[in-house]
């Protein structure tokens, strides 16, 4: 019996430890993007893609973004925390965007501001790219904080473009499991939002 005790506080111990180090290490906290976003002498693209790069490791979302509260993310939430970071308020401006060209947006309950999944859909996000004329349509030369969209559907980062036409992304997917970056991918023309084109108004 109190081997069977003693097992059991082993595997409390070791439970606690591994929710300990995936809550330290695979969950976004404000925090870690906090210092980036004050720090002097960065340009925004630089902010844009340092915080991009300290979202590596965070678990996916499997619950499709009810969990953000708990530090877990989805495929918008990369380049839209990163975007805030550098002082650009995607949320504010595609609400903005949605008071000017409602009937842009796809029409069905809850897609609008009012609700907290509305600056978190691919969809919208690439809308509001296009209504701002910061969309490019199979854009051919990538750069440095591009937004990348795999239709309607995904989105992904651009975190940096080599003079051999391959680039590095930064995506966060079901079959990722964590924010991942694919390194020196060739480059297939696809749509992207430009957030040097976004200032901040």
């Amino acid at each position: 019996m109190f081997r069977g005790f003693r097992w059991l506080v082993v595997l409390v111990i070791l439970l606690l430890s591994i929710s300990s180090y995936v809550w330290s290490f695979h969950t976004f906290h404000p925090a870690r993007l906090s210092v980036i976003a004050t720090t002097t002498g960065l340009s925004q693209e630089e902010k844009v893609v340092q915080a991009a790069k300290n979202l590596q490791g965070v678990i996916y979302d499997y619950s499709g973004g009810r969990f953000l509260k708990l530090g877990l993310l989805v495929c918008t939430d990369v380049p839209r925390l990163s975007y805030q970071t550098a002082g650009i308020d995607i949320g504010g401006l595609m609400a903005a965007d949605y008071k000017k060209y409602p009937d842009h947006y796809a029409a069905f309950a809850g897609n609008n501001p009012s609700t907290p999944y509305f600056a978190r859909r691919v969809e919208n996000q690439k809308v509001f790219f296009n209504d701002t004329s910061r969309l490019i349509r199979n854009c051919t030369a990538p750069e440095p904080g591009d937004s990348v969209f795999y239709g309607t559907s995904h989105v992904t980062m651009v975190l940096a473009v080599y003079p051999d036409h391959t680039y590095d992304e930064i995506e966060t997917a079901p079959g990722t499991l964590l924010v991942t970056v694919h390194y020196h991918k060739a480059w297939v023309p696809k749509d992207v939002g430009r957030f040097n084109r976004l200032q901040v108004r």
